[in-house]
């Protein structure tokens, strides 16, 4: 995992928001989401105000390990299984979901697995701010 990932599930594993992470580590909700999304890495001062605030090592963040309370249980997941690293991060992506979502996901999984043919209709609209959103329409499975 990368150190963004490990903030970022340490950071939903604490329930905090991006906001609140960042008054915790002296910086910006920005630089928070930048962390988050691999574009930069936190300074050593950001990571120690965080591994202070929640009682852990400054390697529990930086090494390439997940900080979530399911690791140890994913490592004897991937031991017993062999699981690859891109299933390991569907997993993630997919505990991350709303129920409504997981509901969406668990549908197409099942329609793809008895062979169906399944499309999604998106159409890109702009809010009233002018911003383009991706609004996922219909699914039809044939």
């Amino acid at each position: 995992m990368s150190i963004g990932r490990n903030i970022k599930n340490l950071r939903l594993k604490h329930g905090l928001s991006q906001k609140e992470l960042a008054e915790i580590a002296g910086v910006t909700d920005k630089a928070v989401s930048t962390w988050e999304l691999d574009k930069k890495d936190p300074r050593m001062g950001a990571i120690q105000r965080m591994a202070d605030y929640f009682g852990i090592k400054k390697s529990d963040i930086i090494e390439p390990i997940q900080v979530t309370m399911d690791f140890d249980t994913k490592r004897s997941i991937k031991n017993k299984n062999s699981f690859s690293d891109e299933e390991l991060k569907l997993i993630d992506n997919y505990r991350e979901l709303n129920d409504d979502d997981k509901s969406f996901v668990n549908g197409m999984i099942g329609r793809l697995a008895v062979g169906k043919t399944v499309s999604v209709t998106n159409n890109v609209q702009n809010n009233k701010n002018g911003n383009n959103f991706m609004n996922v329409g219909t699914v039809i499975a044939t």
